[in-house]
């Protein structure tokens, strides 16, 4: 239903990534979703909205670290968002825990460009 509705909406950018429980939430103590239904998901969006910009998230790098963006670039997904914010301020707007890259110096930083 809802990637009939991206369809629908004929929006530009649909973010798909999977839920990370986070502890301090009234939903603490869900189950996580899954990397599988998230590729799926990328997989079959990408089919119907040939043009969407379809970001390869961090949650997929959190549940999957070993290849959870790339495999997601592999499956449609067509966006990765670096991210830029000081390391110093990461981890006062923690989305869900251990998410990846939080202690990642920026390289456009250290590099001075």
């Amino acid at each position: 239903m809802d990637i009939l509705k991206f369809k629908e909406l004929d929006l530009d950018m649909v973010g798909v990534g999977p839920y990370i429980c986070h502890e301090d939430t009234p939903l603490a103590g869900n189950a996580n979703g899954t990397v599988e239904m998230t590729f799926k998901v990328i997989a079959i969006t990408r089919i119907v909205i040939r043009d969407a910009h379809i970001p390869a998230t961090t949650a997929l790098a959190t549940l999957r670290p070993a290849d959870g963006r790339e495999k997601a670039l592999q499956l449609g997904a067509n966006v990765v968002m670096p991210n830029v914010t000081p390391v110093k301020y990461r981890a006062m707007y923690e989305l869900y825990p251990a998410k990846v890259c939080i202690g990642e110096e920026d390289q456009t930083r250290v590099n001075g460009t």
